[in-house]
């Protein structure tokens, strides 16, 4: 289906997006213009007096104080939802962020609150892409609710930019790969990057590899990524094979302006007939696989693409910012097998 958009904001004008403080809290969030030491993710301090984010600054007041800052009121034409957006936390360890919507509670008024995720801080200060699905078919608002837990240890508070909200699915699996220049700076072709373990919703489990220049028979500089099934506790449950499932990749531009994006996708439909060394190529990895390690359980053979996205592509668009690159997976049945070429 094709993408709706909702609603999207880089926090760029100083009316927010037509976001609202919640009267109802103890503090607010601060429209706050990026600096050489907070940097936004828009832009990410690229240019000087530009780019501004939002900030919940957590090393004043109490333990427990929380802002709420909520969308304008959304109408939706369809039931799925993905909302995404990056945040960072750079306070207290103890801080955490909660994501809500504020349904209609079917008498017109928006006031039926659903909690979706809670966000916990980590030591990892840099900047997190959020992918939260949910559905509804009534108006609604979305919410940032940010709370501080330890204002004597923290250092500076919760940051939110770059929110899209669209009526779609959202990925199956998201790999943010922090570092990637160290990371593509200490390998070589037909060296990869293992992802973590993915499960799709009918409950496959999935990894990728992405190799930062190529595979060891490619030519050319590109990235490759290939795509294999992990055994699970589910597969005495599911479909073996598993064919006639579309397996999507894509590396994403994170232009905060999603109709500007222009992403590098690759798909492919897994053949129930199809061979890997004379067997069922996605059949259980138990059968077709050997033991990983690096996940402790059976890993099947990879299989994938060797030319996803050129290497001079990534830095003339956005598809590397703040040094992490990310990459979208999904791997879901195909309704109508004869549909697919």
């Amino acid at each position: 289906s094709s993408l709706t958009l909702l609603d999207q904001c880089s926090f760029k004008a100083i009316n927010i997006c037509g976001m609202v403080q919640s009267e109802k809290d103890d503090t607010d969030w601060q429209h706050t213009l990026t600096t050489s030491e907070d940097k936004d993710h828009t832009l990410v301090g690229r240019c000087t007096g530009r780019g501004y984010f939002m900030h919940l600054n957590t090393t004043e007041g109490s333990p427990g104080q929380s802002a709420v800052l909520e969308s304008r009121f959304l109408y939706p034409k369809r039931a799925a939802k993905c909302l995404q957006f990056f945040y960072k936390f750079d306070g207290s360890q103890q801080d955490k962020l909660i994501i809500w919507i504020k349904k209609d509670d079917g008498t017109g008024n928006v006031r039926k609150m659903v909690k979706l995720q809670t966000f916990y801080a980590d030591e990892e200060q840099h900047w997190k892409l959020a992918t939260i699905p949910f559905n509804s078919q009534t108006k609604f608002r979305y919410a940032f609710h940010g709370i501080r837990e330890d204002p004597g240890n923290s250092t500076g508070g919760i940051n939110i930019d770059d929110v899209s909200l669209t009526e779609t699915q959202c990925p199956t699996g998201v790999w943010q790969i922090t570092n990637f220049t160290a990371l593509s700076g200490s390998t070589s072709q037909g060296d990869y990057i293992s992802s973590p373990l993915f499960y799709n919703s009918e409950g496959y489990c999935f990894v990728l590899r992405l190799y930062p220049h190529g595979v060891a028979s490619s030519s050319g500089n590109y990235l490759g990524i290939h795509f294999a099934l992990c055994s699970s506790q589910n597969d005495g449950a599911l479909e073996w094979p598993a064919g006639n499932r579309q397996v999507t990749f894509t590396v994403v531009d994170q232009d905060p302006d999603l109709t500007q994006r222009m992403s590098a996708s690759r798909v492919f439909t897994t053949d129930p007939d199809q061979l890997s060394n004379g067997q069922l190529l996605w059949n259980k990895p138990s059968i077709t696989g050997s033991l990983d390690p690096l996940y402790d359980r059976h890993v099947g053979p990879f299989y994938g693409w060797n030319s996803v996205l050129h290497r001079r592509e990534l830095l003339r668009r956005s598809f590397l910012k703040d040094d992490s690159l990310i990459v979208f997976a999904t791997f879901e049945v195909v309704e109508d097998p004869g549909s697919v070429l």
